[in-house]
């Protein structure tokens, strides 16, 4: 059984939220809103003596002194302040609670509170000052500032299953699921409790650490709702008893069970669409798959969406060399093209097709059906509702979808299902050819420590560092050592910050190693440190590698500092401030890398670069096309993707390596609908008018049109704005001219933020590291004030 928390006791003047009565005997943990948001004392008291009456363990959840917004507009308050405001309302709570002999759970902060303690560790800190008053433990996001300040005092951390997750870890506290399926959700909770894992808005799978699961009462995805029925009771009984859905009785309408391969064609509209002269009067028909519900882990979310079990597959044995044959066996000329992907990249590669004389194939949800790849393709399907784990996530539906079109191969592009190894696995037993490496290379570079000892084997360069928990000076010294300073002192058996030091010599060792040691043993019971090389400015290069199984060759590298939150804003080629030298060898290592695994198709291999001392270290492979490839091809000339399908196809590489030649420079701007102002908030909606830049050496890949709806499922990006220059400072004066030209209308873009960044001086110079955007934002919000 899985524990849930749910919201309860919400109060506001004259209005209830939620249904405390129907969802309580459902949940494991109840946070009670106990102040300022919710001030009806009588409320609070009901709600403690219902969570008595069914042994649920009561927690507080205060709020921001908010009383006419319900605790969800931001308040500037002062850390004193903040803390009292806190201890008064958890205060009233506790009150209740010994009244009828109960002890106050956990701490849980409401709304605006809960969103500004994950990102201000001051506002953490105020909030766990409070905690400390009544020695509970709160509850939280982990990978915030949640976890990183409250991780030493008891940390609770929580998923939430109707709620959306960004790319990057954070939650869209102010959207719900649109599309809510009670099985879906609780298989995703489940999988977020016992896999440390999630899907995210866009398709990508991210990390999550999760002690309970959070359901809401006052929405109705949630709980009772307006329109919601019992939506709530539904999804938390599933929850509860996941392996014995059928005791709860089948969903109903909307909330049927989504996994079906193909949906049913709406009246007068067909499910597969084909268009052209030749084709556009062939009808076909199409397994309609609603009733068809598909076992835990097949065509589902996260790592093991599109999983086929082993035996089904009829595999032949481990390794590379036996999935590498299988598909050998399918490899042939590509006719007919299914592009399982959606926005640029979709469109991008039907263009590559299409020059190739290849007929092509998109997919799309429902909140795609106008889309450009949709219009562009010959043929279209429609593989389920928009969320992604219901429609691109799907390895069944689309594999299915290429069976019904008629195509002969897939191409992934990026996010999504390319770099699952089960997806290119199940392609392969499809008897279709996957535009992209052999499964066994996806899963074998996918796992970063088994990736780490083939770049080893290989006599690539790895981080240094301990493999185990050191626990005398006089180890870590030897380590040190070895390792190289400056180190990095972490503890081995938690996170949060707690024990962490940068020395830069034995003497800072000596000094530090004892007190971390003992911070790290209170923090988290065991005193254990892991050694680390500390790499003060790092650079985030990468190398792009084309092959064919046989022979490699690549294409120069590519520079991708300029990230926030570890996402990429600006992409060059070449990588400023790389020498020839170390430039040769960190290609001769990518190389040497993509044939130790018989690389089959483009991919891309990372490395961190120490600015100071110019070593390199192998981070991980990317197995699949990557999102700033078009500067690799404004300085090649080549067409990345045309040379996918090629290889794919079976043809060997066109072009040895003393043919590649690079000339001039490229520089990539990441477009996307967010809002710098607003701590880069997603901004779906309508656009209204496009100006898209044009001119010589002015690339745009995009979805993007005038009078067009970004819709909120997916990611972010709208466009990619890529120039050419002879040198660097001439693509910087043509970038300046493309983003000047560039007009979305109706929505935030960061458009303006990357014109901003080329006039920074350490941009133009080259001047910068990882950590550079992430240390000018808040440079920049202050100036603006």
């Amino acid at each position: 059984m899985v524990a849930i928390n749910c919201d309860m006791g919400e109060a506001f003047s004259i209005y209830r939220c939620g249904d405390d009565e129907g969802l309580m005997p459902l949940i494991t943990l109840a946070n009670v809103a106990c102040g300022f948001h919710a001030s009806d004392p009588r409320v609070m008291r009901r709600t403690v003596a219902l969570a008595k009456e069914h042994g649920v363990r009561v927690g507080a959840h205060p709020s921001l002194p908010d009383r006419e917004g319900f605790g969800r507009r931001e308040m500037k308050l002062e850390r004193e302040e903040l803390t009292a405001a806190v201890i008064y309302q958890v205060g009233a709570l506790a009150g209740f609670l010994r009244e009828r002999g109960m002890d106050l759970s956990h701490i849980k902060p409401h709304g605006s509170l809960y969103g500004m303690a994950a990102r201000d560790e001051q506002v953490a800190e105020a909030i766990a000052d409070a905690a400390d008053v009544f020695g509970v433990p709160l509850m939280g996001l982990s990978g915030t500032a949640h976890e990183r300040v409250w991780g030493e005092r008891g940390f609770i951390a929580e998923y939430y299953a109707d709620l959306d997750y960004r790319p990057d870890g954070s939650l869209i506290i102010t959207r719900v699921h649109e599309a809510f399926d009670p099985v879906e959700s609780a298989r995703g909770a489940v999988r977020a409790v016992t896999e440390g894992v999630t899907t995210a808005i866009d398709g990508t799978e991210i990390p999550v650490r999760a002690d309970c699961v959070c359901v809401h009462s006052d929405t109705p995805q949630g709980g009772r709702g307006r329109e919601g029925g019992q939506r709530g009771p539904a999804a938390l009984s599933v929850l509860n008893h996941p392996e014995h859905e059928e005791s709860h009785g089948p969903p109903r309408g909307h909330l049927a069970h989504p996994r079906r391969l193909l949906p049913p064609a709406r009246p007068g509209q067909r499910s597969v669409r084909h268009r052209g002269p030749a084709r556009g009067r062939r009808r076909r028909r199409l397994p309609r798959g609603g009733d068809e519900v598909l076992p835990p882990g097949r065509g589902g979310r996260g790592r093991d969406g599109g999983r086929v079990p082993r035996g089904e597959r009829g595999r032949r044995g481990g390794g590379a060399t036996g999935r590498g044959d299988r598909a050998d066996r399918h490899r042939g000329r590509v006719k007919r093209l299914l592009v399982a992907n959606r926005g640029e990249i979709a469109v991008r590669i039907i263009r590559a097709a299409r020059d190739l004389g290849i007929s092509t194939v998109a997919v799309h949800s429902t909140a795609d059906a106008a889309a450009p790849h949709v219009r562009l393709a010959d043929t279209a399907v429609e593989i389920g509702p928009p969320p992604a784990g219901k429609s691109y996530l799907l390895a069944d539906a689309i594999i299915e979808a290429a069976r019904a079109a008629g195509a002969d191969a897939v191409h992934p592009g990026y996010g999504f299902l390319a770099e699952r190894a089960a997806f290119a696995a199940a392609v392969a037993d499809a008897g279709l050819i996957f535009a992209g490496p052999d499964a066994s290379v996806i899963e074998q570079m996918g796992d970063k420590v088994r990736a780490r000892q083939v770049a080893a084997a290989a006599g690539i360069p790895t981080m240094p560092g301990t493999s185990w928990g050191v626990t005398d000076l006089e180890t870590a010294l030897s380590e040190a050592a070895r390792i190289g300073y400056p180190v990095m002192l972490k503890a081995a058996a938690g996170g949060g910050g707690r024990g962490i030091r940068v020395v830069d010599d034995e003497a800072g060792l000596r000094g530090a190693f004892g007190t971390a040691s003992k911070e790290a043993a209170s923090a988290f019971g065991d005193g254990r440190m892991y050694l680390e090389r500390y790499i003060r400015r790092a650079r985030h290069v990468e190398v792009q590698v084309l092959g064919d199984g046989a022979d490699v060759v690549h294409l120069g590298e590519r520079e991708c500092s300029l990230q926030r939150r570890r996402q990429k804003m600006v992409e060059e080629a070449p990588a400023p401030g790389i020498d020839p030298d170390l430039r040769a060898a960190m290609t001769a290592a990518a190389v040497r890398l993509a044939r130790e695994v018989g690389y089959r198709s483009a991919g891309t291999v990372e490395f961190l670069v120490d600015d100071e001392t110019h070593e390199f270290f192998f981070i991980e492979m990317n197995t699949r096309i990557q999102v700033e490839h078009p500067t690799t091809e404004l300085v090649t000339g080549l067409d990345l993707v045309a040379e996918q399908l090629r290889v794919a196809a079976g043809e060997r590489l066109r072009l040895r390596q003393e043919e590649v030649v690079a000339r001039g420079w490229a520089i990539e701007f990441r477009v996307c609908a967010e809002d710098p102002e607003r701590d880069f908030l997603p901004a779906p909606g309508r656009v209204g008018r496009v100006v898209l830049p044009s001119g010589p050496w002015v690339r745009v890949d995009t979805w993007l049109e005038s009078d067009s709806a970004v819709p909120p499922f997916y990611d972010s990006l709208l466009a990619k704005v890529v120039v050419w220059g002879e040198d660097r400072p001439g693509a910087i004066r043509r970038s300046r001219r493309a983003l000047a030209e560039l007009t979305v209308d109706g929505i935030p873009t960061t458009a303006g933020l990357c014109a901003e960044l080329l006039d920074e001086p350490w941009f133009a110079t080259g001047a910068f590291h990882t950590g550079t955007l992430e240390q000018w934002l808040p440079d920049r919000r202050k100036a603006a004030r």
